[in-house]
């Protein structure tokens, strides 16, 4: 097997919703069909940190 075709680069994609007028299903829908994993989160920009921040 040629060393190009092993070397497939995944993608991983990240939406985030700051605002409650903000919705992720739009941002989900866009990164579905090119990222094998998607990381999400919705929270507000008056919140220091949040739990993935912290890890």
């Amino acid at each position: 097997m040629p060393a190009a075709a092993a070397a497939k680069p995944i993608r991983i994609g990240y939406a985030r919703c700051s605002t409650a007028q903000q919705e992720l299903a739009s941002q989900l829908a866009a990164l579905e069909p090119v990222c094998k994993r998607i990381f999400s989160e919705k929270i507000s920009t008056r919140v220091a940190t949040t739990a993935d921040a912290r890890r």
